[in-house]
């Protein structure tokens, strides 16, 4: 099978395969990679983790501004908001009203960031 693409898909999808393949700021904090994902333009990163204990460990040294993970710094880029859910963390920077409430209904209450 032969895929064309034409010069404006061709540069649509060179863009959001970079911005996928960005380094994830902080991610080296967490105990599991992030998974990044974009939802409605926007970056969410989804921690998924296979040990209850690991989630629990980086919610308890997780400062309630998003800011600081144990001892390191995170360097969001704009307001950070942070979502837990069974095992499953998820980060957003940002705050397009669309993604923040699809977080909030599927991702539960926000337990740290910005409000």
């Amino acid at each position: 099978m032969r895929l064309l693409l034409t010069q404006s898909r061709a540069v649509f999808l060179i863009i959001v395969l970079s911005a996928c393949s960005r380094a994830i700021p902080g991610q080296e904090a967490f105990s599991v990679p992030a998974q990044d994902f974009i939802v409605e333009g926007e970056r969410v990163f989804l921690f998924e983790y296979d040990d209850a204990a690991l989630i629990e460990k980086d919610i308890a040294a997780l400062s309630p501004d998003g800011r600081t993970l144990g001892e390191q710094k995170l360097f969001w880029d704009g307001p950070v908001h942070v979502y837990a859910t069974g095992n499953q963390l998820a980060v957003y920077v940002g705050s397009n009203a669309i993604v923040l409430k699809a977080l909030q209904s599927e991702g539960g209450g926000q337990i740290a960031g910005d409000k």
